[in-house]
């Protein structure tokens, strides 16, 4: 995993700085990358939604070089929707400050 996101850093970051780090003492081994917005000419990272999917593939793509399983699908695609407790209101709980719960989120088929 971690020569595959050398090679997508390389290949999609290759005029910005960036630092990586391996979590493979999980159930769910992954790669950090640390990126600098500003790149060696100046240039600014700004990645929008085609950028990111690009991305998703090309890191798929370079995972299954180093015979490693995966697919750049979607989200949405997958079916799944995440919708995350924010951090702030999980600790108010637990904390027993939070007044109010979440409304709920609002979906479309």
């Amino acid at each position: 995993m971690q020569h595959a996101a050398r090679e997508f850093a390389a290949a999609e970051l290759g005029d910005h700085s960036w630092v990586m780090v391996l979590h493979d003492h999980q159930a769910n081994p992954h790669v950090h990358l640390s990126v600098r917005a500003e790149g060696r000419h100046g240039q600014r990272l700004n990645p929008r939604k085609a950028d990111l999917q690009r991305w998703r593939e090309t890191f798929a793509e370079k995972l299954r070089g180093w015979g490693i399983e995966a697919e750049a699908s979607r989200q949405a695609a997958r079916g799944q929707v995440r919708n995350y407790e924010p951090l702030w209101r999980i600790k108010a709980a637990e904390a027993g400050r939070s007044t109010s719960a979440r409304q709920p989120s609002k979906s479309s088929p």
